[in-house]
């Protein structure tokens, strides 16, 4: 019971960093050479690549079907998550080059 508790606990941590990292590489492949792709502009003026140009940057190596990383690309482009990212964005930079750890030990 204890070993399933940890587990889950370190899949909430790895899971998502690993898809953010996915999603980076997405994101930077997109505008990669200074290149723009197609963008949604949300009503802050905002700047994000569209669900279309997301889901044609799909890593190569990254295993997971074209209709899961279709879904992916979906879920990061809704406004939810786009206010969560802004909101992480902005605490990552909160401290300059200093790094304020928020979850765990």
């Amino acid at each position: 019971m204890e070993a399933d508790k940890v587990l889950e606990q370190n899949f909430k941590k790895k899971v998502p960093q690993m898809l953010f990292e996915e999603k980076k590489r997405a994101t930077n492949k997109l505008y990669k050479k200074g290149k723009v792709p197609a963008e949604d502009v949300d009503e802050d003026g905002n700047h994000w690549p569209t669900v279309q140009a997301l889901v044609s940057a799909k890593p190569k190596d990254f295993s997971i079907t074209k209709e899961g990383w279709r879904l992916l690309c979906e879920h990061w482009s809704t406004p939810e998550f786009r206010k969560k990212s802004l909101n992480g964005k902005r605490n990552r930079l909160a401290g300059g080059d200093t790094v304020y750890q928020c979850d765990g030990s």
